[in-house]
Parts: structure tokens; sequence; C-alpha cells
């Protein structure tokens, strides 16, 4: 697998591991400087074995799954590659003629003379990028084994010239022994394994194959692998020019095979430039020519331009040459070689269609249909970049549907660090009241979760593995009892890409580094006398200037460039040991700086954001962006920030008028959340009134899933109180179940931020379902 979402998985990986071992490098540097912090942090893991293992289940769960979509998408990618190997061995281009005579059948490649051939080995005999050039007969016709009695009704018998085989390899028994076409008699044949498995057949058997309303008996000489040109499926390989007779097409051939330079692999890499140049050989400049001037039309490059964004990577590029092409004088390589491949015909057309250019559309129909003497069939490379395209695309899905999943993890592990701080809470306030900082108790829980994460990373990656093998091999059962759509003759093979493992550590690390340091970050901040007593947390109000605010992100640059100028002072004036500790500091920040400034600027944003009025801006400008663009995650993404951003404003106002706190709060978020489900409940449809033709992938089912969750337990947390009467009411003639009930509902609510953690970790697994 190549990609993932568009992005190179070299690149993915790159930037993942830029930043992972950075963070690592920085807790192993704290943990070097606070020693007794690392033995306070980490103390607590052995004491309680069912505890810590109970963590580390749910930390790697998002490792697990992003392992496990990794893992499949590899093996995939390799199976589709390797079936497509084998069954086409060194051959990467196909050349067939695309002009039919009134002697060519529906169902089998069009003749052409076997002196084009010899023509065609001249012409290209300068061209280092190709080792092997086959002339052949391909067709179908049913065979029966006169010994077993069984039949095939498409045996696919193979013409191969005996002389042409460089570049291709020989063809060898399935007991390893070489075997020669030239020995071949008249009525002798070789079959592949394929065959002898339909047919039961074996070296000696006679088969009868029936051509033309007359049939012929060959013998088998021997089995041999298949692959290349002995091909996959049901093949009878017998000499050319006894093809040739047993057909009636004496002198003539339907396919020419092409071998690149290189192995089966390295071949494939040439593809494009051999393919490129065999078009550029076959197509007749004239007709290019008059296509140049015919689609050399505004409206038809505007439609070009519209269809783009939705093609492949290659496909669009292809037009992007196409269309530079049609606007210059002259015709370049790269411009006929890509105006003579079918699939930007395709395209082409399709683009002048919408343009409305119905006469142009017929008269470039028949300029296509001659434009090249040969159409060049691009076999190996095709199927290859279908197996990563396939590969990348169900790594996609797994990892958009696993994400309810990891986002289930994220909140467990959050929840996890809430709970264990409210159980250490005392024992964290008399550490602060004895001198400990707040930044050593943020070093304590990042010390412990980073215990727990390396362990729980490797946990998950292990069992994402297992899990990938696991879903291999149901595949391979469904396979092999011919469930509905399996390929047939299709195997998968679980295979790994070390690049994927790294990935998916790396990714199931850094989203669990991040969730502990948000969390170690948030239960750090204790009111002491509080904490010791085991008094509920005063509410606490931000203290911290505005202008401090705005200038947080430039000291967080600032801060390494002023430790590293100190550095370099105090070694200028000879003080080694404080020079070099500096320096080392200022290393150390410039490392961790980019995530000081995006926490800074995170918290400077907080201020105007909570408000409300930022929030509205923010989301009308995603909303307009949505809108230009035709993307509906930004779109609706707006819209919800509009909604919650009118909330936070009416919280702000409440405020200010004397409404009592939990009220405003109730008021505010009840809207937030009332109005984020309505609009996301609302039908795509139904919004093209309003924002147009809007189009989205399978990120929205994630985002809305996220949306409507968040919205309800919004609406359900800020109501419970009502909910509680209302259960009151209805168990009112159960009066032993009044009580329970009431003290059920109340110590939950005591404790709302765990309790709403709680609902939608459940909530998302019950959508996700």
């Amino acid at each position: 697998m190549e990609e993932l979402f568009g992005v190179s998985m070299d690149i993915i990986m790159a930037v993942l591991l830029a930043v992972f071992l950075p963070v690592i490098a920085v807790v192993a540097f704290m943990a070097w400087r606070n020693p007794v912090m690392l033995k306070l942090g980490l103390r607590n893991i052995p004491r309680r074995k069912s505890q810590t293992a109970l963590i580390i289940v749910g930390i790697m769960m998002s490792t697990l799954i992003m392992a496990a979509a990794f893992g499949t998408g590899d093996s995939i990618t390799y199976s589709i590659r390797k079936n497509a190997i084998d069954a086409l061995g060194t051959i990467d281009q196909i050349i067939v003629s695309a002009r039919a005579d009134e002697s060519d059948t529906i169902g089998s490649f069009n003749y052409f003379p076997l002196q084009r051939y010899e023509q065609l080995k001249v012409e290209l005999a300068g061209f280092d990028n190709i080792d092997g050039l086959a002339p052949g007969i391909g067709e179908f016709a049913p065979t029966v084994n006169t010994r077993t009695s069984l039949s095939e009704g498409r045996m696919r018998i193979t013409g191969v010239d005996p002389d042409s085989l460089d570049g291709f390899g020989r063809f060898y028994l399935t007991d390893g022994r070489e075997v020669r076409l030239e020995t071949l008699g008249p009525n002798d044949a070789l079959i592949n394994e394929d065959a002898a498995d339909e047919l039961d057949a074996v070296t000696g058997d006679e088969l009868v194959t029936f051509v033309a309303g007359s049939d012929v008996t060959f013998r088998v000489q021997g089995v041999v692998d298949g692959g290349g040109l002995a091909g996959r499926g049901p093949t009878l390989l017998i000499r050319l020019d006894r093809a040739q007779e047993m057909f009636g097409r004496e002198g003539l051939i339907n396919s020419i095979a092409v071998s690149n330079l290189g192995g089966v692999f390295a071949g494939a890499e040439l593809s494009d430039e051999v393919t490129g140049a065999l078009r550029v050989l076959f197509t007749d400049r004239a007709i290019a020519g008059q296509l140049q001037s015919m689609l050399n039309r505004q409206e038809v490059l505007e439609q070009l331009d519209l269809l783009r964004p939705s093609l492949g990577e290659k496909l669009a590029r292809d037009l992007g040459v196409l269309a530079q092409g049609l606007g210059e004088v002259g015709m370049t390589d790269d411009f006929i070689g890509v105006l003579a491949d079918e699939d930007v015909q395709e395209v082409v057309l399709n683009g002048v269609s919408r343009a409305g250019l119905a006469d142009v559309e017929r008269q470039a129909s028949t300029l296509f249909a001659g434009l090249a003497e040969f159409r060049v069939l691009d076999v190996k490379k095709r199927v290859l970049d279908a197996a990563d395209q396939a590969g990348s695309g169900v790594t996609s899905i797994f990892i958009v549907m696993g994400l309810f999943s990891i986002m289930v993890g994220v909140l467990l592990i959050f929840l996890i660090f809430v709970m264990l701080a409210a159980a250490r809470r005392s024992e964290m306030g008399m550490a602060r009241a004895v001198g400990a900082k707040r930044a050593h108790l943020v070093q304590m829980f990042i010390f412990e979760g980073t215990a727990y994460s390396l362990v729980s990373g490797a946990v998950g990656v292990a069992l994402g593995l297992g899990a990938s093998a696991v879903i291999v091999f149901v595949a391979n059962r469904i396979f092999q009892t011919g469930g509905t759509g399996a390929p047939e003759n299709f195997t998968m093979f679980t295979h790994f890409e070390i690049r994927s493992l790294v990935v998916a550590y790396c990714l199931g690390m850094v989203i669990t580094l991040g969730t502990v340091g948000i969390s170690a970050y948030r239960v750090s901040r204790l009111n002491i006398v509080a904490a010791v007593r085991g008094l509920p947390p005063p509410v606490q109000q931000s203290q911290t200037p505005f202008r401090d605010r705005l200038l947080a992100p430039l000291r967080a640059f600032a801060r390494p460039v002023s430790l590293g100028a100190t550095g370099l002072l105090a070694l200028a004036t000879l003080d080694i040991s404080r020079g070099m500790g500096l320096l080392l500091r200022s290393a150390l920040a410039a490392v961790t700086s980019p995530f000081g400034f995006l926490g800074a600027v995170i918290q400077a944003l907080w201020v105007p954001m909570s408000h409300g009025w930022l929030t509205v801006v923010s989301g009308a400008l995603m909303t307009w962006l949505g809108t230009a663009s035709d993307e509906a995650a930004p779109l609706r993404i707006g819209v919800t920030l509009v909604i919650i951003g009118l909330g936070l404003s009416l919280r702000t106002l409440s405020r200010r008028t004397g409404l009592r706190p939990d009220v405003g709060d109730r008021i505010a978020y009840t809207f937030m959340g009332v109005g984020t489900l309505v609009f996301w409940v609302i039908p795509f449809s139904s919004l093209r009134a309003v924002f147009g033709e809007i189009e989205g992938g399978i990120e929205m089912f994630f985002i809305s899933g996220i949306a409507m969750v968040a919205a309800a337990v919004w609406t359900v947390m800020y109501n419970a109180d009502l909910l509680l009467k209302v259960l009151t009411f209805v168990t009112a003639p159960f009066g032993r179940l009044r009580p329970v009930l009431v003290i059920a509902v109340a110590y939950p609510m005591a404790a709302k931020f765990r309790t709403g953690l709680t609902l939608a970790m459940f909530a998302l697994v019950i959508f996700t379902l």
C-alpha cells in the first residue's frame, strides 16, 4: 500500500516519526532530570496489576484498530499484486490491432499480418527499455479429455512462437524440468496447472478441441507452471504455426506480448514510458492534428477542467497534459501518447457531450476510432495500480469506520486519567502542600501514561496484525466456498509492511500521548486546600491577562533563542558547564516549541471562542469555504460551529443579565444540542435550495456521528434534573424504588464531566453498531 487518503505512506511515516521521536526524547529527558517524579509516576503500575492490565487494554484500542486496518490493506495490496504477477509473469503490455475486417469475430482480438510484427521488431530495435516481443494467437474453444470425459467449455488455445521467447523466460514442468516448444509435434500440446485440474489431465492424455465444426486431437506432453505466456485459467499451449493452421489464420497473429527491461516488478516501473512510446509509434499524426484543432474549444476545456477533480491521480495528470497540448502549436510526443489513451478518450468524449457539442462528439468519436493502428494494453501497470488503490481504499474504509472506536478509546483514556486523578486527589494535594509544583504533577501523569502507552502500543500492533491475519483467513474461506462475489482463483496472503507497522504504532502513540498530555494538564489544576480535605473543587476563572495570552505564542519561539543566546554568552565567559546546560535546554525547547506554540494559540483563542463571537465567525468562514468548494464536510462543520457559537453567546449574555449560571448553561447547551441534532438529522437533499449541490464522502459518517452524539450528550447532561423529575413521577407508584432511583441518579450528576464522558463512550459504541 503506497498511499492513504491520497498522501504517500512514506510522508505519513516521516511526519509521525518527526513527532513521535522528539516527544519520547523530551519525556526521557524529563525523566533524567526528575528521577523522583519518575519513581512517583511509575510506582502505581506494579502495585495494582489488574488495574494496570485494564488500562493497557483500554489504551491499546486505537493502535489495534489502526494496525488491523494497515495490515489488511497491505495484505490486499500484496495479494492482488502477487496474483497479477503470477498470472502475467514478465508480460508488461499487450499489443492488439485497433482495426477489424470481415473475418474477425466478436470475443477475440483482431488479426493482423505476422509481417507487421517483423517490421515492429526492426522499428523497436534501438529501444532499450523493451527486452522481448512475442507474437501469438489466443482463442477459446471447448475441449474434452477423452480419458476422464471431463470438459472445459472455454479452454484458451494459445499459439506461441518458440523463436521469440527472449525476455519471457522458458516453460517449466511442474516437477521443475524445462520443456521446449521446439520439440512439440503438430499434434502435441502443453497444458497449465489450471487446465490439468479442470480436466484431471496428465501427461499422455488425449484432448479433443472443437474448432469451427471440426475436432482436433492433441496429446499432452506435460503440465507446465501457469503464468506469463502459459496464462492463468485453463490454457492449452501449442506452436504458433500449428495454431495458425488450426484456426485457418496462416500468416496472421492477433496479439504481441511485450516484456519491459528488468524483472517482473522492475519492468512495470517502465510501463508508462514504454506504453507512451508505443502509442506515439502507432498513432496517425494527421488524425491527431485534426483532433487537436477540433477539441481546442473553450467550452470543451472548461468541461475537462471540471471533470479533473473527480478522476484518479494518473488520469487527472494525463488530462492536464492533454489540455495543455490542445492550446499549443504543434504536438509533442507526450500529447500524442495521452491522446491515444482509451481512458483519456472516454473522458474527452464525456466532456464534449457535457459541453452540448453533439456534432463534435460524433466527429471526435470517428477520429478516435481511426487514430491508432494498434491498441497498447498496459495490463501489468493497470493491475498493480488497482492493487494499490484497493489496498488504500480498504484501509481508508477500515480507518474511517474505526474512527468511532478510536474516539471511544480517546474518551476512555481521558476518563481513565480523570478517574485516576480523582482517586489520588488527596495524594496530589499533599504533594503540592509540601512543595511540588503543578508541572511536577503533570510530569508524574505523563510518565505513567507514557509507560502505559509504550506497552499498550506494542500489544495493540501485535493484536492488530493478528486480527488482520484472521480477516485474511476468513476471506480465503469465503473465496474457497464460492461466496458471493468471490474472485475465481484468487487467494489472499497475509503480508505486513514494516512501514505500516511503524505508522500504526507511531499514530497510536501520538494519539495516546496527546490525550495523556491534555488529561494530565487538566487534572493537575487543583486547589491544594480543597484537594487535601477532599472538598469539591471551587470554580476557577482564568486570571491570565489578555495581553499575556496574545504574547504567549511568540514567547514559545523566543524561549529557545533566549536560552541559546544565554548559553553562548556563558561559553564565551568560559562557564562551560552552565553554557552547555543552557544549550541543551535550548535544543529541548526548540523541539517542544511547536507544541508550546500550538498550546499558546489555543489558550489565546479559548476565551473569545468560549464567549461565542469568534466561534460564530470561524463557523461562518468554514461554511463559506464549504459552499465555495461544494464540499459537505467544511459546510456542515461550519454551520455546526455557528450553532455552537450562538449558544455560547447566549450563555455569555445570560450571565450578564443576572440569570443563575445553571439556568443559563441549561438554556445555552440545550439550544446547542437540539439545534445541532436538528441540523444533522436534516437530509442533504433538503439543503440544496440553500447551499446548492454539495458532495460528501465516507468521512461524513464519522463527522455526523460525533456531532450528533456530542449534541445528545450536551442535551441530556444539562437537563438531567428534569429527566430525574420525570423518572420520579413515573416511579411514584413504586414507593420503594423512588429513593433508590434518586440516589442512583444523584451520584453521577455530582460528577457531570466523568458521567458525560462515559455516556459519550456508550453512545458512540451504540451509534457505530
